[in-house]
């Protein structure tokens, strides 16, 4: 059946597209640019309604479910608040890089169960108040902030995309972790050079 659907080869190929741009070029986000395009897809007859719930992995909606839920129970209880009171009374003596590589450290850790931006809404004022602190550059350690929580690379539900390819490329949970520490590790090294030449302590 499916192959006698090849016609709707370039039907399908125009819905992906127009996901695209109305994810790039539109308000609507990737989401519900996505489920736009899904309701076409069945709309127009490239997919049956049992081929769409099919192709659904429950694996990873149960996942996200529940990475989420960890990321909101660390902000609403204090947790990662805690982590960082711990790390910076523990580093607090090594000086302003010192300092600027746990701000950076923390925020990669903090992203990988919540989203970006709930880690840099948590880290901001954590950064500011350190900088000031210790009458440092403010916009270097929000920066480190910034880029640190950026670096969702080591959980699938750090970021829509690693979400998105999760269960289609047939990927384990720690396939992301053995590739995104190294990619993690050279981020850090490369911002913890750079960061102190562009915005100087």
């Amino acid at each position: 059946e499916k192959r006698g659907r090849k016609n709707k080869a370039p039907l399908a190929a125009g819905i992906m597209l127009l996901v695209i741009a109305l994810a790039i070029f539109s308000d609507l986000g990737i989401a519900t640019s996505m489920v736009i395009g899904s309701v076409l897809m069945v709309l127009t007859a490239c997919l049956t309604m049992d081929e769409a719930y099919d192709s659904i992995d429950w694996r990873t909606v149960f996942l996200v479910g529940g990475m989420l839920t960890l990321g909101s129970a660390m902000e609403n209880t204090g947790t990662a608040q805690f982590l960082s009171n711990l790390l910076l009374g523990t580093i607090g003596d090594l000086g302003p890089l010192g300092l600027l590589a746990g701000i950076y450290l923390l925020s990669a850790l903090i992203t990988q169960p919540m989203s970006n931006a709930a880690a840099v809404v948590l880290m901001v004022p954590i950064a500011v108040n350190t900088a000031l602190g210790i009458n440092a550059n403010i916009l270097t350690f929000v920066m480190a902030a910034v880029i640190g929580a950026a670096t969702s690379f080591v959980t699938p539900v750090g970021h829509k995309a690693n979400v998105l390819v999760f269960g289609p490329g047939g990927y384990k949970f720690f396939d992301y972790t053995r590739v995104g520490i190294l990619l993690t590790v050279l981020l850090f090294v490369v911002s913890m050079i750079f960061l102190p030449i562009l915005w100087p302590f």
